[in-house]
């Protein structure tokens, strides 16, 4: 036997030195399932390779459980031995290891649970003469393909062994960014418009694992998907709504870019890849109620990058920043008479990879986020306090005036498979910021009950009605208790109390400021 394998390691030395793996035509491709079961399917595959000058036809097994080996044994002619190792491979997470001592098993965790086959390299007799070998791989065009690593007189054959290789892509992509969409119902008004650019550079491999034999590769697995990009977008978003309503947000891809797609051959076995790039947008749940037309407009410059590697069960992220330099100015903000609003538009830069028609796949990706917020009133019934009494109520010539944005940056990362659920990676969450159009809105002039006696006052800052919604990270005040006595309070939720006591008796103006330099002042007596 010994001196029949080193015949035959000469012979396939004598093949050549050329690659196991090659490029084939896309357009040439076919595929026919011939029979299928629980966890597997047997197809008939027409491509042709740059080796070849002519496509060939040839049935794979696509066995993805060790139930699926037992059937395609039963019922579509895997070979008993063929099947067994099967089972355990899928059992153990990878391609069986080489014999002997040589340490040549994949270091890859976790593949994919699909083992692609050549049925006719699996049911070829492994004790065929020389002879029958030669003719069998002239008759397939197989002479072509050599393993690296052949060892000549050693009794292993190192060029059976489990490999692992992967091919990479890689594109660079710049493309516009537009959109507009709307709904009319009534008098119910919103249009969503985006217009900007992105550029980006981005990469995708594709890890498999391969077993030969005949020295000729007849197994594969697909252990790894891999992406990475490098964005820039410029642009602006903006939202424009009239009356009231709500709206579930809507996802819109915008552009869908190839990254790459085709077919290489690992030896006579076909991989069907197709790595695209999806930019979404979305504007995220709307819900608003106005009387006249609020619209605001959100600046872009975003920059940022990601890298993924994903296999069966999850995604880890190797690395992900995110940054959005775009600004947010009063003159992009208009509003009439009374409005609320609230949005949250985002974009979405991923990287898609399906193998196989998408029988195995991987998303990755990085989306940025901003919650923006409008409130805007003028009117005179501002003054509920927190037990909503209308002590504070301002006459008509005392109108209270409110128009604040808020917005904040949100971004993260993201991955999602066919073998996993979503997976999600914070990158950036900036602290909101406020945007008051009226420098200042007197909304925010604090509501002040006094109480007082002999020396001690007590004075009660409210949060006017109009404003309770108002995050509290922006409800921070400073005090003045007119006898040279000051302090501060912050994040003031619906109202709070400060107390002072005084040296002498009189009458003393007391005067509460909000950060954004509306204030309001009271009498305090002290007798």
């Amino acid at each position: 036997m010994t001196s029949k394998r080193n015949q035959l390691a000469k012979f396939i030395i004598a093949l050549g030195f050329v690659s196991v793996s090659v490029w084939a035509s896309p357009n040439t491709l076919q595929s026919t399932t011939l029979q299928s079961g629980e966890g597997y399917q047997l197809k008939s595959i027409t491509f042709a390779t740059s080796l070849q000058s002519q496509p060939q036809t040839n049935e794979f097994y696509f066995i993805t459980s060790p139930q699926g080996a037992i059937n395609a044994s039963i019922q579509a002619g895997l070979p008993a031995e063929e099947r067994d190792e099967v089972i355990q491979e899928l059992k153990q997470g990878s391609l069986s290891t080489c014999n002997g001592k040589q340490l040549c098993q994949s270091q890859t965790k976790d593949p994919y649970k699909l083992i692609v086959i050549d049925k006719g390299l699996a049911q070829f007799d492994p004790n065929a003469s020389d002879e029958q070998i030669s003719q069998y791989l002239s008759q397939r065009g197989l002479l072509h393909y050599r393993q690296q690593g052949l060892a000549v007189g050693n009794a292993q054959y190192s060029c059976n062994h489990t490999t692992h290789d992967h091919k990479s892509f890689k594109k660079h992509l710049y493309f516009p960014i537009s959109h507009s969409d709307s709904a009319n119902k009534g008098p119910f008004k919103f249009s969503y418009d985006i217009d900007g650019n992105a550029d980006v550079s981005a990469n995708a491999t594709v890890g498999y694992d391969f077993k030969s034999k005949l020295c000729v590769p007849y197994k594969v697995q697909i252990t790894n998907l891999d992406a990475q990009a490098d964005f820039l977008v410029n642009g602006n978003i903006q939202l424009t709504g009239q009356a009231g309503g709500s709206l579930p947000g809507k996802s819109l891809t915008i552009f869908d870019g190839t990254i790459a797609n085709g077919v290489f051959s690992v030896g006579p076995i076909p991989v069907q890849y197709d790595f695209h790039l999806p930019f979404t947008a979305s504007t995220g749940d709307l819900d608003y109620n106005l009387t006249g037309k609020v619209s605001f407009k959100k600046d872009l410059n975003i920059t940022g990058d990601y890298q993924f590697t994903c296999t069966n069960s999850s995604c880890k992220k190797i690395k992900g920043n995110y940054s959005d330099h775009g600004t947010f100015a009063s003159n992009n903000i208009a509003y009439q008479l009374k409005a609320t609003a609230q949005a949250e538009p985002n974009l979405a830069i991923s990287v898609k990879a399906g193998i196989y028609a998408d029988a195995i796949w991987a998303k990755v990706g990085a989306k940025g986020k901003t919650p923006l917020g409008f409130e805007g009133y003028i009117g005179n019934d501002c003054g509920k306090d927190s037990n909503s009494n209308f002590a504070h109520k301002l006459g008509d010539s005392q109108l209270v005036k409110l128009a604040v944005v808020s917005a904040k940056a949100k971004a993260s990362a993201y991955a999602e498979g066919h073998g996993f659920n979503h997976m999600d990676w914070n990158l950036l969450d900036t602290p909101t910021l406020y945007f008051d159009l009226l420098n200042p809105s007197n909304a925010f002039s604090p509501l002040l009950t006094v109480s007082s006696s002999t020396q001690d006052a007590t004075v009660d800052v409210g949060i006017r009605s109009c404003v309770t919604d108002i995050d509290t990270s922006y409800q921070n005040f400073t005090y003045n208790w007119g006898d040279g006595s000051t302090g501060k309070i912050s994040n003031v939720d619906q109202h709070q109390i400060i107390k002072h006591t005084y040296d002498k008796p009189g009458t003393y103006t007391m005067t509460v400021t909000h950060q954004n330099g509306a204030a309001t002042s009271t009498a305090i007596t002290i007798n």
